[in-house]
């Protein structure tokens, strides 16, 4: 696993061309740091906002670290109990920070009945805060679904090849089906 992370991770130099490209599109640089050393250098990115992974919810130092850098953020839920969300959610209220969680299901890729779509009320309602859907299916109707059921955001993978090597390519869509999905 540490060799195929390794073979994917992007150096400061890529971070910067997509910075840059993202930029002159006019697309919001968000970037997903795994480390303290990772939000280190998200200083020098002017980044747009923060996402921190469904696993990194319960990780205090990374929360916090994240949250020092006054971006709006973007928090995964799939790997964390609705009570395990109090933290982030007293920490960003506590630095007045625009936060957003993200309902998803940890199952790459999450079988459509599997979904999980009610949790996008319960998190909002549990926290008087908006909430968002991380689409990990491959069903070209989900992400319009999350939207009906109250989804502010919506987090989707795209891919160039479905059958490519890495951990999120089989639950990301190819251009063609995203397509579908954002005219949905």
């Amino acid at each position: 696993a540490q060799d195929l992370l390794a073979n994917l991770t992007l150096s400061m130099a890529d971070l910067l061309a997509l910075r840059n490209a993202a930029k002159f599109l006019n697309i919001a640089f968000i970037v997903t740091p795994f480390s303290l050393s990772d939000v280190d250098a998200l200083r020098e990115l002017d980044i747009d906002a923060i996402k921190i992974a469904s696993p990194d919810v319960v990780n205090v130092p990374l929360i916090k670290a994240a949250a020092n850098l006054c971006k709006p953020m973007l928090i995964s839920t799939g790997a964390a109990e609705l009570n395990e969300l109090t933290f982030a959610v007293e920490h960003m209220r506590a630095k007045a920070l625009t936060c957003c969680f993200l309902q998803c299901v940890s199952s790459y890729p999450t079988p459509t009945e599997l979904a999980a779509l009610g949790g996008i009320r319960a998190i909002s309602e549990a926290f008087s805060m908006p909430a968002g859907y991380s689409d990990h299916t491959t069903d070209v109707t989900t992400g319009a679904l999350a939207v009906a059921a109250g989804a502010c955001v919506v987090e989707k993978h795209l891919t160039y090849d479905r059958n490519a090597q890495g951990p999120d390519h089989a639950a990301s869509l190819e251009p063609q089906s995203f397509t579908q999905y954002v005219q949905l």
